[in-house]
């Protein structure tokens, strides 16, 4: 369940991780998402996801372990939906440089981490969606 305030935590969490750089094990596109959804939901995603890999090798691993990105988001918050329209905060996964990246989206567009920071994705290149 989201919190009251959850729309502004979310882009008080986004302006804050503005230039922060991916980086595997502390700031990919999973632990970038599994935070925001912590500051929308009051959970603990974060801490266990991070529990599960440190770096490129372990985290290709447990995504290859899991069936896939979007298979280890399942596990995590229920089955995804190619179906309907996801809403602002919902996460959702895009076709990214290097394959299946997760953002959340925040209305007319998608924010997830880059090597530059926080980049922003025109919604319509979606997937699938996680309502929140």
């Amino acid at each position: 369940m989201r919190r009251h305030d959850w729309a502004s935590k979310l882009y008080e969490y986004i302006a804050a991780n503005a230039g922060r750089e991916f980086l595997w094990g502390e700031n990919d596109c999973c632990l970038f998402v599994a935070r925001a959804v912590d500051v929308i939901c009051d959970t603990e995603h974060a801490a266990s996801l991070a529990s599960r890999y440190h770096d490129e090798a372990t985290a290709q691993a447990y995504i290859e372990q899991s069936g896939g990105i979007i298979a280890a988001v399942d596990t995590f918050i229920g089955p995804h939906k190619t179906e309907g329209r996801p809403m602002r905060g919902d996460v959702v996964v895009f076709e990214g440089k290097y394959g299946h990246t997760l953002g959340i989206c925040i209305g007319s567009n998608v924010v997830s981490v880059s090597a530059l920071g926080v980049v922003y994705i025109p919604r319509a290149e979606i997937l699938c969606h996680w309502n929140i």
